[in-house]
C-alpha cells in the first residue's frame, strides 16, 4: 500500500547528544505538534509519541551511549543514575526523520507517518533481535520498544549495521487527516 505513497510534507530533527542533552520530551513535543497542525488522528499521534519515544531512547541508550539493556535487569544497579552519569561525557547525534505519506493521485489525504531514526553509534544485530521481539513478561525492566514497534507499525526495516531503523504509522481514513 505505502510502496507507492509519495512524500507530501516532511520535518527533520537532527539530536547533538551532549552532556547537555537528557530528555528528548521537547524534540517529542515539536514533532507531535508539527503532526497535529496537519489534523493527524489522534490515535496515529499517540502510536507515533509511543513508538518515537522508543526509537530515540534506544538511539540514545543503546547506540550513543553504548549502554546494555542487562544493566536495567540488576536490581543493585540504579539505571536512571548510570543513564545521567553516561551523559557528562557522551558525544553523537541522532537525526530523526518525520514524512507525512499519501497515495498517488490524493495529495490532500494523508494515508500514514514515515519516521525514521539514525544514530552515530557502531549499530547492533538487528536481525537477532527482531526475530525475538516479543513483548517481555511484567516483571521485565527492559525490552518493550522494539516488541511495541514490530506490534504497532507496519514496513520496519534497519540498515546493514542496525544505526538506522525505518517504519510506518498508518493513519486513520477519516476526515481529519485531510491537509489543510
Amino acid at each position: 500500500m505505502y510502496h507507492d505513497a509519495e512524500l507530501h510534507s516532511s520535518l527533520e530533527l537532527v539530536i547533538d547528544v551532549t552532556p547537555q542533552t537528557r530528555s528528548t520530551s521537547q524534540h517529542i513535543n515539536n514533532c507531535v505538534e508539527f503532526l497535529e497542525s496537519k489534523q493527524i488522528d489522534n490515535e496515529s499521534l499517540l502510536a507515533f509519541s509511543l513508538l518515537i519515544s522508543e526509537a530515540l531512547a534506544n538511539a540514545i541508550e543503546h547506540g550513543i551511549l553504548r549502554l546494555s539493556s542487562s544493566l536495567k535487569e540488576d536490581p543493585c544497579n540504579d539505571y536512571g543514575k548510570v543513564l545521567w552519569d553516561c551523559f557528562d561525557t557522551a558525544s553523537g547525534q541522532v537525526s530523526l526523520k518525520v514524512k507525512l505519506l499519501h497515495e498517488n493521485g490524493n495529495c490532500d489525504l494523508i494515508k500514514a507517518i514515515s519516521v525514521e531514526v539514525t544514530d552515530s553509534g557502531s549499530g547492533f544485530d538487528w536481525r537477532g533481535k527482531m526475530r525475538d521481539a516479543a513483548m517481555p513478561t511484567p516483571d521485565k525492566p527492559s525490552g518493550r520498544g522494539l516488541a511495541l514497534i514490530k506490534m504497532i507499525a507496519s514496513h520496519v526495516n534497519f540498515n546493514e549495521s542496525g544505526n538506522t531503523i525505518q517504519f510506518i504509522i498508518p493513519c486513520l481514513p477519516d476526515e481529519k487527516t485531510l491537509i489543510t
